[in-house]
């Protein structure tokens, strides 16, 4: 991911009002910082991002929601199918939110320029391969698991390792305690910001 947000190519007004210039600046956004898009499906339909976005920037933003508890108040106005309104799927819009369309909250919401914040965090604990940790992007935190990539472990500069994130352990609260070691008591912080693709 690339550690700069672009111009926007419309105003925010002009892409709330036209799905189809939504769509169109979200697929550039995405491909000018260099991470994935998809569409994610509900019962085999493509997922209305536009909605989802037009939702929740009209209550101030992804993060205000989260930090006011009020998500799941703004997950019933998307009007799923009775079928996916469950804390699971609730859970998951949320990801798909932070994957899809908050740099693009950032961009043509906020109107955020330069330099994208860095991710960073610590290590609470680990076993083996995976490890528990808290993440901070800005004022953003997220706790979870990390598990280490196994794609060609012995070869890699450790400076360089990669990693993979479970992302249906990103908001985890269970009791890592029983999974994970504890960690020393003086806590390993570290500068991850090639795993800001991964939360964002």
């Amino acid at each position: 991911m690339k550690n700069t947000y672009p111009s926007p190519l419309a105003s925010y007004e002009n892409v709330v009002a036209d799905k189809d210039l939504f769509m169109s600046t979200l697929k550039t956004l995405h491909s000018e910082m260099d991470t994935d898009f998809w569409i994610p499906k509900v019962r085999f339909a493509d997922m209305d991002l536009h909605k989802i976005f037009v939702e929740v920037t009209s209550r101030g933003g992804i993060d205000k929601i989260v930090k006011e508890e009020k998500w799941k108040e703004t997950f019933d106005t998307f009007n799923f199918p009775k079928s996916q309104r469950n804390p699971i799927f609730r859970k998951h819009v949320l990801q798909y939110y932070y994957s899809l369309l908050r740099n693009y909250e950032m961009v043509y919401f906020f109107k955020a320029r330069g330099q994208v914040p860095p991710l960073t965090g610590s290590v609470n604990g680990k076993a083996k391969s995976a490890y528990h940790v808290t993440l901070k992007i800005g004022s953003w935190k997220l706790r979870g698991v990390m598990y280490e990539s196994t794609e060609e472990r012995g070869t890699q500069d450790p400076e360089k390792q990669s990693y993979d994130v479970s992302p249906n352990t990103l908001t985890d609260e269970a009791n890592h305690k029983e999974h994970f070691e504890k960690a020393n008591s003086q806590k390993e912080v570290c500068n991850i910001s090639t795993l800001i693709s991964g939360f964002s």
